[in-house]
């Protein structure tokens, strides 16, 4: 990676990963993608804006745990189809 793009990429990190706590405070401040693709009625953005403002206590179901223990596996078919190097870090669409 060239050092003008990890400067551009650098400056968008918002948790590096090294704190989990951290990464999920950093994470429930912002829209994620998952949130993103709930968006689809005036309801769901209600519902959304509620969480994001007081917090949720959801702390995980079989599928994010499903997710977490497939994520070793999906991040290594990546690195080795596609070169794609997995990432602990949180970052920003906005600086």
């Amino acid at each position: 990676m060239s050092p003008e793009l990890q400067s551009q990429l650098n400056a968008h990190l918002v948790a590096d990963g090294s704190d989990r706590m951290e990464w999920l405070r950093a994470r429930a401040t912002g829209i994620t993608a998952t949130d993103a693709a709930q968006l689809s009625s005036p309801r769901a953005i209600d519902r959304l804006a509620r969480q994001k403002a007081y917090g949720t206590h959801f702390s995980g179901s079989k599928f994010t745990e499903y997710g977490k223990h497939r994520e070793p596996a999906l991040a290594e078919w990546m690195r080795q189809r596609c070169g794609v190097l997995p990432s602990r870090g949180l970052y920003s669409s906005m600086s």
